[in-house]
């Protein structure tokens, strides 16, 4: 009824649907049993020394909902699930995942990417009364970060990092063409000059949100729309990649405390962004955040605090092995390019889930409905989360 695999994040953001030779290549990467509990490993070099302090300890559970809507008519189809599990980074650290259940797959059902960071789910033949619920017990440990500004060396531009993080070669591939125009024509109004290092531009960048943008206010940049986390971190990262600043958005949750009862725990989605400097490596931007007063603007520019979660990180899953059926002999295997297989419209949502589909001659609908902070429940926790001051 069901198999499955893998990889996830994150983005703000990235999916690429790409063609493959005669609809048969196999995939490089095979996927990975799910064995619980386990460990995910870093996708990517850790900076330690960001660290600051000693850790707030979180135990939660994630549920999602998976259904149907009601314009879906399709049968014998294919539609891939990709959730993003926590990710070893320089703020977290020390995961691991308990549990996960679901009431339409089992463990041996599903599968995981080879860095362990994307769980994927893969239903077959989904019907119109289609209902799923997933659920997935976690701990991790979550610091927090301050990144220092010195060291900054020039760009290596034959480096993988700022190849697939600038705009030369944008990764998210909702950056239609006139997402990309308007990023130029804003950036024309930063105030940024070539000469400019990294972090300079990157918080000027920062500082014009700041005088464009206001929480919950119409934007004229955005035509009007009352912004929220997900514009300001699109905003940061679309117009750092066009002044040439590798860039990429990150989302997940954020956590805080009653005033009254410090031992619960509050939980809300969000995004927020990090860029790239040689010789220093991914530093964390939360605009949203910052655009709140003085001191925050000050200390959100270059540090986190311990109140996050990230289970997504544009730029992660550029490619996403899906199951594909051979169009000659009906045989299902492993790809990471498949030219028939279709993303969903906004197929990543601020948690990381993804969404991919075969078949399309009649409408397939399958929905993650809510999967904002409601979705996340935290079991117990050790530590208080800080209370950032400026630098």
């Amino acid at each position: 009824m069901m198999a499955s695999i893998i990889q996830k994040a994150a983005c703000v953001c990235c999916i690429l649907a790409t063609s493959i030779a005669n609809g048969a290549a196999l995939s490089e990467e095979q996927p990975r049993t799910l064995l619980l509990p386990f460990k995910p490993s870093p996708r990517e070099p850790v900076n330690y020394a960001q660290r600051q302090g000693n850790p707030v300890k979180i135990r939660a559970q994630r549920f999602l909902k998976v259904m149907t809507g009601k314009s879906h008519q399709s049968e014998k189809n294919i539609v891939s699930l990709y959730i993003g599990l926590p990710i070893v980074d320089s703020s977290q650290d020390n995961i691991i995942i308990e549990n996960v259940q679901s009431k339409q797959a089992q463990p041996h059902n599903m599968a995981l990417s080879s860095d362990g960071n994307t769980l994927w789910i893969e239903y077959i033949d989904v019907k119109p009364d289609f209902i799923d619920e997933i659920t997935i017990t976690f701990s991790v440990d979550i610091y927090e970060r301050r990144a220092n500004f010195t060291n900054i060396k020039p760009y290596q531009k034959e480096n993988p990092i700022y190849q697939l993080y600038t705009s030369s070669n944008p990764t998210d591939n909702r950056a239609q063409s006139e997402n990309l125009n308007q990023s130029h024509k804003l950036l024309q109004q930063v105030n940024i000059s070539p000469d400019m290092d990294p972090v300079t531009k990157a918080r000027r960048i920062y500082d014009y949100l700041h005088q464009e943008l206001a929480y919950g206010k119409p934007a004229a940049i955005l035509s009007g729309k009352k912004p929220h986390c997900g514009n300001y971190a699109d905003l940061f990262v679309r117009l750092c990649r066009s002044a040439g600043v590798p860039a990429r958005r990150c989302a997940g949750f954020a956590f805080s405390t009653p005033s009254a009862h410090k031992s619960e725990t509050n939980v809300s989605g969000h995004n927020w962004a990090e860029f790239y400097v040689e010789g220093i490596g991914w530093i964390p931007v939360d605009p949203t955040m910052g655009d709140k007063n003085d001191s925050r603007k000050c200390y959100y520019f270059g540090s986190l605090d311990n109140a996050r979660l990230c289970v997504s990180k544009s730029g992660y899953h550029d490619k996403l092995p899906l199951r594909y059926k051979h169009s000659a002999d009906g045989e299902l295997i492993f790809t990471n390019n498949a030219s028939e297989f279709r993303p969903f419209k906004q197929p990543d949502t601020i948690q990381g889930v993804h969404r991919f589909q075969y078949r399309f001659d009649k409408p397939i609908q399958i929905s993650v409905p809510d999967p904002y902070g409601p979705s996340l429940t935290v079991l117990s926790r050790q530590g208080q989360f800080i209370k950032p001051q400026a630098k």
